[in-house]
């Protein structure tokens, strides 16, 4: 009727004024229009669950309530709809980390109002900071990791997870019975799960292969009787020496060069021979002593386990020259030692190929961070944060499956992108555990001992075999370097790079010269095909 006033819709509040031109509208409209204004004002109201005291605000959502009202199917959808859509997104932009699920083998979580997203436990076993697990390194942000990759998957599963004061916190217990206290910040999970740059990630999919989980067998039925061995002075002079050297670093993965000189920076004389020395950000040569607050846990006294060099650079170093200047008789420990990543790979290719294809697939992210010191690092680099970051896969593969590359380097592996598929993460870790056990169980067989002593340069080809080193004891306080905190008393190594196509090159070019190019072996710089000499 002509006295209808929107008042009366909601009782004696008066909380709807009655413009004039809507009731000219609604006039016209009749009672149905009527109807569905009340459904749209009723959305507005439940929905905010308190009315715009501004009226022109009210006149301005009436109008528009209105225009829906007749050109949408949807106003006969109850309010109560409208008003759980409109908690769901409010829910989507909550602040702050929220635990929304566990079980006996995921976590899901949310950070910042983000999408929740479902990760295995292995996932943050992978991550844990606990000083079981990882070192702070001097000045730079975050840590990195020292657990050992087998854990991941031997690992308990997770137990008291909870968030206290905005951080993530969990237990969990490792194959040795040792309890681990984590803590995760909202910050650092907000980083590494979900992507800054990437509005709308496409989920990864992978064609997934059945097959029986055997046991780890070894026998790779290597036969290798140990490094050769060359003199430093007719490598210097002699390019037949120098060819031979190659071709024995290209099939066996490395040797050793004695009688070197106990003087440091004297190994570019050497490397020069081979091609020019490879910089890094480190700089051309580096300096292997332990130190009390290392940039770098190769600059430690703690047990590096079996790994690759620089696997954070599209282009990893190929060669790598170790020369020992000094080595403690009484030194306990510091033993290099060095495995064929190669026939590792190919070992877990022939016996576990559904773990195979994984590591050709799925992409990780290695990264390292540098610090301000001076003896180290360029004042001129700008070390506050990570800036070494680089995505590949574990194994890289041809069309026709032989590798071409590996890529190896637990110590410095980024966190799983939150975004892949859970399964795709558990299927990843498996094949992950898989071939770290191959590492771990074939050790007496495929790995070799070393300890340098003065004057010895060990050289490896690092696109292909894996090195380490065993824990050593340091120098007591009172007898370390005040200045910096060096070792230098009891061990100091140097080392530099040579880019592995340089040497590829030379050892083609000297192989026309004196030998056959035809039995030259890959050198696993990721090329797909092998040379046309070879």
């Amino acid at each position: 009727s002509s006295d209808c006033s929107l008042s009366k819709l909601h009782g004696e509040s008066g909380v709807l004024q009655r413009p004039s031109t809507d009731t000219m509208f609604i006039r016209s409209n009749g009672r149905e229009l009527l109807r569905r204004l009340a459904i749209s004002t009723t959305r507005f109201r439940d929905a905010h669950d308190i009315v715009h005291p501004n009226p022109m605000v009210r006149k301005r959502f009436t109008s528009q309530s209105i225009h829906e009202a007749n050109s949408s199917d949807s106003a006969s959808t109850p309010a109560s709809n409208y008003k759980a859509s409109y908690k769901i997104q409010r829910a989507k932009k909550r602040k702050g980390l929220h635990l929304e699920a566990v079980t006996n083998s995921h976590v899901t979580l949310s950070v910042g109002g983000n999408v929740p997203f479902r990760l295995p436990h292995a996932w943050f076993r992978h991550n844990c900071p606990c000083p079981l697990c990882a070192q702070k390194v001097g000045g730079s942000v975050g840590w990195q990791s020292l657990l050992d990759p087998v854990e991941v998957m031997e690992g308990q599963p997770l137990t008291n997870v909870h968030v206290d004061a905005n951080n993530l916190c969990y237990n969990w217990i490792d194959s040795q019975g040792r309890k681990h206290t984590s803590l995760l910040s909202s910050r650092w999970l907000l980083e590494n799960i979900w992507p800054r740059t990437v509005k709308d990630p496409t989920p990864y999919v992978m064609r997934a292969k059945k097959g029986k989980n055997a046991k780890c067998t070894p026998g790779l039925g290597i036969k290798y009787q140990g490094p050769r061995s060359f003199a430093w002075k007719e490598l210097l002079t002699c390019d037949y020496t120098l060819f031979k050297w190659m071709q024995a670093i290209n099939a066996d993965g490395l040797a050793v060069v004695d009688e070197a000189p106990l003087k440091a920076n004297t190994l570019d004389q050497l490397a020069n021979r081979v091609g020019p020395v490879q910089s890094t950000i480190y700089g051309y040569f580096q300096d292997v002593i332990a130190k009390r607050d290392p940039i770098n846990v190769a600059f430690g006294s703690a047990c590096l386990q079996l790994h690759q060099d620089v696997a954070y650079y599209e282009s990893m170093p190929g060669l790598q020259m170790l020369h020992c200047l000094k080595q403690n008789n009484s030194l306990q420990g510091g033993e290099s030692t060095f495995m064929d990543g190669i026939q590792i790979a190919n070992h877990l290719k022939h016996n576990y190929p559904e773990d195979f294809e994984v590591l050709t697939k799925v992409e990780v992210a290695f990264r390292s961070s540098v610090v301000k010191s001076p003896s180290n690092v360029s004042a001129a680099i700008n070390t506050d944060t990570y800036r070494m970051n680089y995505l590949r896969p574990h194994i890289t593969v041809n069309s026709h499956n032989e590798i071409c590359s590996l890529a190896w380097s637990p110590n410095f592996e980024a966190p799983i992108p939150g975004d892949m598929d859970p399964e795709v993460i558990t299927k990843y870790f498996q094949a992950r555990h898989r071939f770290a056990s191959l590492v771990r169980d074939l050790t007496d067989e495929a790995q070799i001992w070393m300890k340098l002593k003065p004057g010895q340069v060990v050289v490896f080809n690092n696109r292909r075999m894996f090195h380490g080193r065993m824990a050593f004891e340091t120098c007591s306080t009172a007898s370390c370097n005040e200045v910096d905190g060096a070792d230098e008393k009891t061990r100091h190594l140097q080392l530099v790079y040579i880019n592995i196509d340089d040497y590829w090159n030379q050892l083609n070019s000297l192989a026309q010269v004196y030998g056959d190019s035809s039995d030259l072996k890959r050198v696993f710089n990721g090329d797909l095909i092998r040379s046309s000499r070879s």
